[in-house]
């Protein structure tokens, strides 16, 4: 072994541990940096993965007996400077007697860990130490435990022989041995069940959490589309009233206009019935009334007051009754046939004079 490197041995009334008197000290370094311990067992690779330890009040709450456990132990090392688990001597503010407690705690759990997961002959264990929520490796050791210690004898040149075992209590020391290596290690089987156990529990929580989480999400997002969906149908809803609206202005126009266009029918038939007007004239009527040019120009004022003058009314007359007698001419001779010359008119036969 190299000889700068300092071999401590802790004794217990069971077991040897080697370089572990320096685990307190380093703890009590990190203080609260710390977030929690997971201590691997590594005596043969891969490392297995034995418990770990959470630095919290709640662990020592729920752990009580790691601060009142008292075992013999009895060191055999080089001497130190100080007392290595003496240690917070002058503290008076409550956090450092935290501290304390939790370097306490965490020193009887992983000997009574290494403890309850030992086989003979001997055993390695590995300590990680992490920062809150695993962000950070703070610190990484070793220890090594034996098993039981036997005391040291002074030499002597004479062997005895040692005595006989009789055969019922070697088999009951044998026996009793095979059952306690098989009770260490139902508790090693159940501690990782429980602790497979624990976990999938925290996970099953977390993932429930998060699955609530995205459902309340889901549910707001479908209350949005909802509300855009309802204040867009009444939208398209209200253009559509303002769309059977207008239409049915436009079709209440249209009646209105049909209605008055009935009634100025109506009263003008009325008005020349009433005047006595010959039927021959009332088609006349109706055609005058009908052609919107005729119609412009009797609207205008000035074509008014020409017919009610009567020297107006009886140039207007010989206007339409020469207008109908070229009308006529042009249809008769329209109706003449084409290819018919007209024979000359015959020369007129003198007179003969009174004289001859």
């Amino acid at each position: 072994m190299d000889t700068e490197k300092r071999l401590t041995v802790t004794r217990t009334s069971s077991h040897v541990f080697e370089d572990f008197d320096g685990v307190a000290e380093r703890l009590r370094r990190h203080g609260d940096g710390i977030g929690y311990l997971v201590l691997f067992d590594r005596t043969e690779r891969p490392e297995d993965k034995l418990a770990r330890f959470d630095w919290s009040m709640e662990t020592l709450a729920d752990n009580p007996a790691l601060l009142s456990e008292e075992e013999d132990v009895e060191e055999e090392a080089e001497p130190f400077e100080e007392d290595t688990y003496q240690l917070f001597e002058d503290t008076e503010d409550e956090d450092s007697m935290v501290g304390q407690d939790l370097v306490s705690a965490a020193v009887s759990w992983m000997r009574r860990m290494a403890t309850d997961n030992f086989m003979p002959p001997w055993r390695r264990f590995r300590v990680r130490v992490y920062g809150p929520k695993g962000q950070s490796h703070l610190d990484s050791f070793q220890f090594k435990v034996h098993g039981e210690a036997e005391d040291d004898e002074p030499e002597s040149s004479v062997t005895w022989p040692a005595p006989p075992v009789p055969f019922d209590a070697a088999m009951e020391r044998t026996g009793v041995t095979a059952l306690d290596h098989l009770g260490r290690g139902y508790a090693r089987f159940l501690h990782l069940l429980l602790t497979g156990v624990n976990q999938l529990q925290q996970l099953g929580a977390a993932t429930n959490q998060q699955l609530h989480h995205q459902l309340v999400d889901s549910r707001k997002q479908n209350e949005r589309l909802i509300a855009a969906f309802v204040e867009q149908q009444g939208e398209l809803m209200q253009v559509e009233r303002q769309g059977l609206d207008a239409q049915k202005a436009q079709a209440q126009m249209q009646l209105g206009q049909q209605a008055l266009q009935t009634f100025d029918d109506a009263t003008r038939l009325y008005l020349m019935t009433n005047k006595g007007l010959p039927s021959e004239l009332q088609g006349l009527v109706s055609a005058v009334t009908s052609n919107p040019d005729l119609m412009q120009a009797l609207a205008n004022p000035q074509v008014q007051v020409l017919l009610r003058d009567p020297h107006a009314q009886q140039q207007l007359a010989a206007l339409l009754q020469l207008t109908a007698q070229q009308a006529a001419a042009q249809a008769q001779a329209a109706a003449q046939p084409a290819a018919q010359p007209t024979s000359p008119a015959p020369a007129p036969t003198p007179e003969p004079s009174a004289a001859g």
